[in-house]
């Protein structure tokens, strides 16, 4: 049987519409030390994206320092793996990687071993899992993000050399089942999108999405013997198969994330399905959108806000509807009402009224590239002013694109 804790997401270092969070995640990391001394895993594994900017200042790096020592101390045998998100340098979380194991038995992985000739060295995304009397309790499996194209050659080429992503994984699970002579559990760590899992907060995940869009990968691509898929990197907790789990972020990061954020533990046996629970994280300043339903106007919201308790910490967005756009000095009036309280006031999310949207008519990507560039200004120009383009705009718009035509063949 082996324990372990499951967290990843932590952004720190995030600067939150100007605003320092550094109190915040200080206070996570001491809740996360709590919580490891009084469960007394044999692992914890940190799936990525352990700060929000690949160049972390030196204060978010030595909160860091500060807060993997403390979490050593509360179970100096627990051991400690913490993998690379698409939002941290590969090379930072490396940099260390020898003093942090020697010093607390600490696995920094950025990025997949590759041998001198390009090709995958499984073994060093592999971490025995021992415990104090030497014993092995299961075996971890280490993946950081990777973008699909850039995981280690393949030697033999063949249909495989079209997906290394796929072929990593399964053949790391392989290495492993290789040395797992006891059958002892063993945990796999992945930072990235798993088809079908639940996208709710995430508008375009950056590092992976594409005008908005986000890359997915089937579960079935990361191979299949394994206990527990450790993912990072989507930050609603969920399960996504029997064995596989997002633990979600520890604190919210964007006032979509309206869900519970938690670290997750759990207990393993080999072949069998995780026994799984979540530990709550308490934010010292959670982030609140008011009104928390449907949007209202602009002075409602404002009511709202001077409603809120003055001695209640928090971060605020304005749920409103709009015609077009917010009155001028609405966001001015916001800040004065915040100033005298607790809270801070950061942004205004706005909804178009009813007949806005049905103005703005979506075009599908296919039919919009059957239009010509007149009927596209057309509809931009309806949109923006009102109305139709007359006889005389039309004429100057056709003439600046064929004076753009002229001047592209010259």
């Amino acid at each position: 049987m082996m324990k372990i804790l499951h967290t990843s997401d932590w952004h720190l270092g995030q600067v939150f519409y100007k605003y320092d969070r550094s109190a915040e995640q200080h206070d996570f990391l001491a809740q996360l030390a709590a919580i490891v001394k009084r469960e007394q895993p044999d692992a914890m594994v940190v799936s990525g994206d352990v700060y929000d900017t690949g160049a972390p200042s030196a204060a978010t790096v030595k909160m860091f320092t500060d807060g993997m020592l403390a979490i050593h101390k509360a179970c100096p045998a627990m051991t400690i793996v913490v993998t690379a998100g698409n939002h941290d340098s590969p090379s930072r979380i490396e940099s260390e990687q020898s003093l942090w194991q020697a010093a607390a038995g600490i696995y920094m992985i950025g990025a997949p071993g590759r041998k001198d000739d390009g090709q995958a060295h499984y073994e060093r995304n592999i971490i025995a899992v021992k415990r104090s009397d030497g014993t092995v309790a299961g075996y971890i499996a280490a993946v950081p993000y990777v973008n699909p194209a850039n995981f280690p050659a393949i030697a033999d080429g063949g249909e495989e050399a079209t997906n290394r992503q796929s072929y990593y994984f399964q053949h790391l699970l392989g290495a492993v089942a290789a040395i797992n002579r006891d059958d002892c559990p063993v945990v796999l760590m992945a930072h990235l999108a798993v088809t079908g899992a639940d996208f709710t907060g995430h508008k375009q995940i950056e590092g992976l999405g594409r005008m908005g869009c986000i890359d997915t990968v089937a579960i079935s691509a990361l191979g299949t013997d394994y206990d527990y898929l450790a993912l990072g990197h989507i930050h609603r907790p969920q399960n996504v198969s029997e064995r596989a789990r997002y633990c979600g972020t520890p604190l919210a990061v964007s006032f979509d994330e309206q869900c519970e954020h938690s670290v997750t533990i759990a207990t393993l046996q080999r072949h069998e399905p995780p026994v799984v629970r979540t530990v709550p994280i308490k934010n010292l300043k959670p982030l609140h959108t008011l009104p928390p339903g449907k949007p209202v106007d602009v002075e409602q919201a404002l009511k709202c806000l001077e409603q809120y308790d003055d001695d209640k910490p928090g971060y605020i967005c304005l749920n409103v509807e709009v015609e077009s756009y917010l009155p001028g000095g609405a966001t001015a009036r916001a800040a004065a009402i915040a100033a005298g309280k607790k809270c801070c006031f950061c942004t205004f999310k706005t909804t178009k009224t009813a007949q806005q949207v049905l103005d703005k008519q979506a075009i599908a990507y296919v039919d919009f590239k059957k239009l010509t560039p007149l009927e596209i200004a057309s509809q931009y120009y309806k949109l923006k002013i009102g109305r139709e383009m007359n006889a005389s705009e039309i004429a100057m718009f056709n003439q600046a694109c064929q004076e753009a035509q002229n001047e592209k063949n010259t």
